[in-house]
């Protein structure tokens, strides 16, 4: 984990903190290292992706993995069902109003009862996007759809009785094999059914069918119920090759903040090795002076030192206070000083011009001698 923490910190700009953090989540949700391990590289390319903490899509990436059964035993299964999972969650929100952070939220809610019908990951984050593109969020698009997908395990006997009503049954809710339609087809069909009714009407039917709290979501999916097939399709394919987190972690990397902190955890990680290189020898200098220092030689050479500093200290003082004392002859001295350093410049100054002259003489009679 150490090792691929630096590598990633490196490569994503994250710091090795974060990910050590992101690692601890992990294991306190009963991760195990192997399984850390596959999860932990798509959960990284997410937060590069979004731009959110590592912390949270790692809790809102394991709420999905876990509603839907997709904690896997060995590095290489977790990696793949992290895969599908993260990029399905993220490319469902990317492409409607709702973000990483409340598609994970939505999907504690309605993720079990999504699993216990057949549906997907994709599926369900599909409908978690089109709910938040008609104003359901997070929480409340999640206990919505979850009502939803309730009503449909095990409607009541008024809502059955309103399905007959319109010329439905919950066997148009399920395939030859008895397995459920996908959400989009079953609340394509009660659209259909219902498209006579005027607003009151389909409202009183939906919340009979769905309760008033399901009532909304499923008034929203089966409006939009060709919307979320289309997106579902979308987002189906979002996982395949080297996935849409991976894609856009590539080209946020490019990114003026990404690349800084790269080179930022790049630096450290050089801080770190050297560091961790170079820690043993600075631990056996520092016994090995301790050691000196402790003994008679070094008792006597400290205090022989401590002398020679006493000492010295001493005769600055000395000069210091002379200085003090005497500022008059101080003052007088460093005018003869100066008169002294001006008289030696000028001297030195009048020897160069006579050389100069020197030089200048005879070639200024032999310029003379020419214009004869």
């Amino acid at each position: 984990m150490q090792k691929d923490g630096q590598q990633y910190s490196v490569q994503y700009g994250i710091s090795q903190k974060e990910i050590a953090d992101a690692y601890q989540e992990l294991t306190k949700r009963g991760y195990t290292s192997s399984q850390s391990l596959g999860a932990m590289k798509t959960m990284m390319q997410a937060s590069v992706a979004s731009g959110e903490p590592l912390t949270d899509v790692v809790n809102n990436s394991t709420a999905a993995l876990e509603a839907f059964g997709l904690k896997a035993d060995g590095t290489a299964q977790m990696m793949r069902n992290t895969k599908q999972a993260v990029n399905v969650m993220a490319y469902a929100a990317d492409m409607t109003a709702t973000d990483f952070n409340s598609m994970g939220v939505a999907m504690e809610y309605a993720g079990p009862q999504a699993r216990t019908l057949g549906y997907s990951v994709g599926e369900t984050a599909s409908a978690i996007g089109i709910l938040s593109n008609n104003g359901l969020e997070a929480d409340k698009a999640g206990t919505g759809l979850r009502q939803v997908l309730n009503s449909l395990i095990a409607p009541t006997a008024g809502a059955q009785k309103q399905l007959k009503a319109i010329g439905l049954s919950t066997k148009d809710f399920t395939d030859k094999a008895g397995k459920m339609k996908p959400i989009n087809e079953i609340m394509g069909e009660l659209n259909q059914h219902t498209s006579d009714l005027n607003a009151q009407q389909k409202g009183a039917l939906f919340k009979a069918l769905f309760g008033s709290t399901g009532e909304s979501a499923a008034l929203i999916l089966a409006k939009n119920s060709q919307q979320l097939g289309a997106l579902n399709k979308k987002v189906q394919n979002s996982y395949k090759g080297q996935g849409y987190v991976a894609e856009l972690a590539q080209k946020n990397t490019g990114s003026a903040k990404v690349s800084f902190n790269q080179f930022k955890e790049a630096a450290n990680a050089v801080a770190m090795t050297l560091g961790k290189q170079l820690l043993p020898s600075l631990r056996d200098g520092a016994v090995a002076m301790a050691k000196f220092f402790n003994s008679k030689q070094g008792q006597q050479d400290l205090q022989a030192l401590a002398n020679g500093v006493r000492n010295f200290a001493q005769q600055t003082e000395h000069v210091i206070q002379f200085m003090i004392q005497h500022q008059q002859a101080v003052k007088t001295f460093g005018k003869i000083f100066i008169g002294v350093f001006a008289l030696t410049k000028t001297i030195t100054t009048l020897a160069s011009l006579k050389r100069s002259l020197g030089i200048l003489v005879p070639s200024l009679n032999k310029v003379n001698l020419t214009g004869k």
